[in-house]
């Protein structure tokens, strides 16, 4: 069949299916997939690339896929004007994925105290189920320090020595601490929820504080400064400051929050309504979190026959591109996908898609790496990199079956909090 049959076919079908029966029928789809909590599915994570030397400070480009590349493969706009790349059957390691990155994010039964073997930074965060009864664990993998200073190219799985409990939420749910966004700025800290407090993580010494702060705290999102972080129950989203102890209530709601990771200001949000048929909105912030300043929707058709209908937590934001998981209409079908989205625009321009068969809930965007690749988990395929400017889509670390949580590492950001400005200017 050509690719010109190919389209009739698919223009014919679409006459004869309303929108509203899409969007109805994918929903409805959607509300059949019952959605585990992060913790019970492992797939919450964070990723970051924490090595300084490892990062390139330029900005997305929209440049057009090449033809032929072995990896993903670039499909044919039918309507909208983002590029539209599908994950490929056979996906290759990626070849600078090793020492940085580990093999495989499930660390060896074995591996020593944090405190007896440091780290120089963190690379990634790893948290499996413990045995029915145990407290939940914590583990690191980062570059060996040498005397507590800077790294030697040398890297390692060491436990977190941190007392941590199972979060809670109202109906009495249990998740395991570790969040998508729990590992911060360039590896150094770490940050847990925990029920009337929030738990900070020195991964360089060890040494843990515990912030008192009400509510059943179940989410962490760190700020690009590597000071204040967002912490959210399902009624409140504090703003804590990790220096001076003290919180404030925030306007924009935790669990929503799209991390900058560089080259921007502001803190922006995702949402979609509850029902899926509307298309998702983008709301922007002042630096802190604490109030709206203004709102835009995303412009659906411009990532057609792609429809979002449930974002998977969360997104991240690299200047003005949002990275975010979804899933939800696709034609005819439903399944799983990556948008990138321009906030300033409101216009979707790239599209990963990720096919369906999978679990709702088991995909995530975890942060992006050189400004241009976006980085991608799912429960199937382990950690990946989407190449943005070639299309090309790589394995960095293969799945675990719990959650992890990478740290952003990024430049070009200039943020003020109560009169304190902090950036990074290459």
């Amino acid at each position: 069949m050509s690719r010109e049959d190919l389209r009739a076919m698919l223009t014919e079908l679409a006459d004869d299916v309303s929108q509203a029966q899409l969007v109805g029928a994918a929903v409805a789809q959607a509300a059949r997939i019952r959605r585990r909590r992060r913790a019970v599915v492992g797939a919450a994570l964070a990723v970051v690339v924490v090595s300084a030397a490892g990062v390139v400070l330029s900005r997305p480009t929209r440049t057009p896929a090449p033809l032929g590349l072995p990896s993903a493969t670039a499909l044919p706009s039918m309507a909208g004007s983002a590029r539209v790349d599908r994950l490929p059957a056979t996906i290759a390691a990626d070849p600078d994925a090793a020492p940085y990155w580990p093999e495989s994010a499930v660390p060896p039964a074995n591996a020593p105290s944090l405190i007896d073997k440091p780290v120089s930074h963190a690379v990634m965060l790893y948290s499996s189920h413990p045995a029915e009864g145990q407290a939940p664990s914590v583990y690191v993998y980062g570059e060996d320090s040498i005397y507590g200073g800077s790294g030697n190219g040398s890297f390692h799985w060491a436990r977190v020595p941190v007392d941590l409990s199972y979060t809670h939420d109202a109906g009495g749910n249990q998740a395991l601490p570790l969040d998508q966004n729990s590992l911060g700025p360039m590896g150094r800290r770490a940050a847990f929820a925990q029920p009337d407090a929030v738990v900070i993580v020195n991964l360089m010494t060890g040494a843990a504080e515990r912030i008192a702060l009400p509510g059943l705290n179940e989410d962490v999102s760190w700020l690009i400064n590597d000071r204040h972080v967002l912490v959210s129950s399902a009624t409140q989203t504090w703003l804590v400051d990790t220096e001076t102890r003290s919180a404030v209530a925030a306007a924009a709601i935790g669990t929503t929050v799209t991390p900058l990771v560089g080259e921007g200001s502001g803190l922006t949000t995702l949402t979609v309504a509850g029902s899926g048929a509307e298309p998702p909105v983008l709301r922007f912030y002042d630096d802190a979190g604490l109030a709206e300043q203004s709102h835009r929707t995303v412009n659906a058709s411009s990532a057609a026959p792609y429809r979002i209908a449930f974002l998977s937590p969360r997104g991240w934001r690299y200047g003005n591109l949002v990275a975010q998981a979804a899933s939800g209409q696709i034609g005819s079908t439903y399944g799983d996908f990556v948008a990138v989205i321009d906030d300033q625009t409101g216009d979707i321009t790239h599209v990963l898609d990720l096919g369906g068969g999978r679990n709702k809930g088991c995909c995530s965007v975890v942060g992006w790496l050189n400004g241009t690749d976006v980085l991608v988990y799912t429960d199937q395929t382990g950690l990946l990199r989407w190449q943005l400017t070639t299309s090309i889509v790589t394995r960095l670390t293969d799945p675990a079956a719990g959650p992890i949580s990478v740290a952003p590492t990024g430049c070009g950001f200039t943020i003020t909090i109560a009169g304190v400005t902090s950036g990074c200017i290459a």
